[in-house]
């Protein structure tokens, strides 16, 4: 749904969903977050780092193919009109955020990278 994703305060983004894989978070503006029409949108730095190298190789190579997001639904409904229930979340808060080299999101557009 458009909008219906809700933001903390403090959101981290790491690999594969490892907190000692931290990457970047929204306090030391690292991580920048937004959500539109579209989807949720994900900018961040990369630090000069082991894991900031190792995502930043991952990205451009293959080895990180998708954003795995960890949420909580606050608004929900299923459709089980179908063969399968289906969960439509309306709107949730947003946990973390995970560069994956399995992402559990099929619809990831894409993932860029920049060195500047």
């Amino acid at each position: 749904m458009p909008h219906s994703l809700d933001f903390p305060t403090y959101v981290t983004a790491d690999i594969n969903h490892e907190c000692a894989r931290q990457i970047a978070s929204t306090t030391d503006g690292s991580l920048r977050l937004r959500c539109d029409d579209i989807g949720l949108w994900v900018e961040l730095d990369c630090p000069d780092s082991q894991e900031g190298d190792a995502m930043l190789h991952g990205s451009r190579f293959g080895t990180f193919t998708a954003w795995s997001i960890a949420f909580r639904a606050t608004r929900e409904r299923w459709d089980r009109s179908g063969y399968r229930p289906l969960r439509i979340v309306e709107r949730a808060n947003l946990g973390a955020i995970a560069l994956a080299d399995r992402g559990a999101h099929v619809t990831t557009i894409g993932i860029k990278s920049r060195m500047t």
